[in-house]
């Protein structure tokens, strides 16, 4: 939709969603999009799968900050 900010949260180890880039999306005319990578944002010692994406906490800030209007990246 024109005008939307959309923001797409995804993660490597997803085996839900394959590839796991396929969750990504092509911004329409004059709306924005933010394909963001769970890994390439953020340190990530374990594995963090579909279902995780809700319940991690790592996700779980980058989903927040998305929502603020914010830059999506971790704070550690």
């Amino acid at each position: 939709m024109p005008g939307v900010k959309y923001t797409v949260i995804t993660t490597k180890d997803d085996n839900t969603s394959t590839p796991y880039d396929a969750s990504f999306l092509k911004a329409g005319p004059r709306a924005e999009v933010s394909n963001v990578v769970v890994q390439d944002v953020c340190k990530v010692d374990h594995k963090i799968d579909h279902n995780d994406l809700t319940t991690d906490p790592i996700p779980t800030e980058l989903v927040i900050k998305g929502l603020q209007g914010k830059k999506v990246s971790c704070t550690a």
